[in-house]
């Protein structure tokens, strides 16, 4: 095992990585599926995954979260009054979802010992 910045790192080959992954059909599911998790993991695994949301459902949900939070924050949040003239000769109201700008960098740093 090898220990960096006080995080420890544990070489698996295949066979050992899926010796372990056989007890995690949740994460099986998160990466491969739910078929796989299925056959890979065994019969208890449909017992455990029974209750998870499948790929569809969470895309589904994530849909339905994003239309709710849009409706609630256009209701609590006026947006900001633009000073550019709108074509109904007022001024334009800018949303929040359009005064949002996304970072263009991140911030890498390396994590191997100097």
């Amino acid at each position: 095992m090898r220990q960096c910045r006080g995080i420890q790192f544990e070489p698996l080959d295949g066979e050992e990585l899926s010796l372990r992954l056989k007890y995690l059909p949740e994460i099986v599911d998160d990466f491969f599926g739910r078929e796989w998790a299925l056959q890979f993991c065994g019969p208890d695994a449909a017992q455990i995954l029974a209750e998870r949301l499948k790929p569809v459902e969470i895309g589904n949900l994530r849909v339905s979260l994003r239309d709710c939070y849009t409706s609630l924050f256009a209701s609590v949040d006026p947006g900001v009054l633009s000073r550019l003239p709108s074509s109904s000769a007022g001024r334009i109201s800018v949303q929040l979802a359009d005064r949002y700008v996304p970072p263009d960098f991140w911030l890498s740093r390396d994590v191997a010992p100097p």
